[in-house]
């Protein structure tokens, strides 16, 4: 049988290769489709799966804590890695997780980091994780200047200017959190 969207009856291994397509570890889903399939497979496991879990057990700081730590690991083989470019992806992934309890819902951060990596790559020309998306952009914009500011071959979520932006982004997730804990 084959693997057509008009199926109204699709078989186990049309799953499994749409599953495959979509996967965190699939080529194609960098080169492909930039943001959406991966970025939202990443969320549905870190945030959506991780974070209750393990917070339900251990706590909200630890839920947070784990599930951001093994975002970075989905992250450790994408190329042009380094020290900054993992401390910024466990900060974002604090961030999303701040936002996830927040909002009570998925729907935010997935659209988030979708929105993310596709105006790096699709918007701006920028790498995406260390990912050449291989896609035309709006602009192709270089950056220049230290590696440490810029996120060089990572991309901007390497750099310094990313990791100021996601600690803004922690401190007002982390006050409105607060003041709406407080009303309850």
């Amino acid at each position: 049988m084959r693997c057509s969207p008009s199926s109204s009856r699709r078989p186990a291994s049309c799953w499994g290769r749409a599953w495959a397509r979509c996967s965190p570890s699939s080529s194609a889903t960098r080169r492909d489709r930039p943001g959406g399939c991966s970025s939202c497979t990443e969320e549905i496991l870190t945030r959506g799966f991780l974070l209750p879990v393990i917070g339900a057990r251990w706590g909200a700081v630890a839920g947070v804590g784990v599930s951001s730590l093994f975002f970075v690991v989905l992250h450790l083989l994408n190329p042009g890695i380094t020290l900054l470019s993992v401390v910024n992806i466990v900060l974002v992934g604090v961030l999303l997780s701040l936002y996830a309890l927040f909002e009570g819902a998925l729907w935010g951060v997935c659209l988030w980091h979708a929105a993310w990596n596709w105006a790096q790559g699709n918007l701006f020309g920028f790498e995406v994780s260390g990912q050449v998306t291989g896609m035309l952009s709006v602009a192709d914009l270089r950056e220049s200047g230290p590696d440490d500011v810029t996120g060089g071959l990572f991309g901007p979520e390497g750099g310094l200017v990313t990791t100021g932006v996601l600690l803004l982004g922690i401190v007002v997730l982390l006050s409105v959190n607060r003041r709406h804990l407080g009303k309850r």
